[in-house]
């Protein structure tokens, strides 16, 4: 996912490296953001950065995102 911490930073505006490790279990991306509202802003844009990553990777790889702590 090397492409998320850019990606993240382009759609949202947030510092991309505000964003932690992040890994895919059966379609679902799981991020970890330790700040609340860092994981609001981006909860709001979840649909963009799924589609966005999605588009990057040729396929629906992404089915859905989780941001966790």
């Amino acid at each position: 996912m090397l492409l998320l911490p850019e990606l993240i930073d382009e759609l949202t505006g947030v510092p991309g490296a505000m964003a932690g490790p992040a890994e895919i279990r059966q379609g679902e991306l799981v991020i970890r953001i330790t700040q609340d509202a860092v994981r609001h802003r981006l909860s709001i844009e979840r649909h963009r950065i799924q589609a966005r990553l999605n588009e990057a990777l040729g396929r629906e790889v992404v089915t859905s995102i989780r941001f966790g702590r």
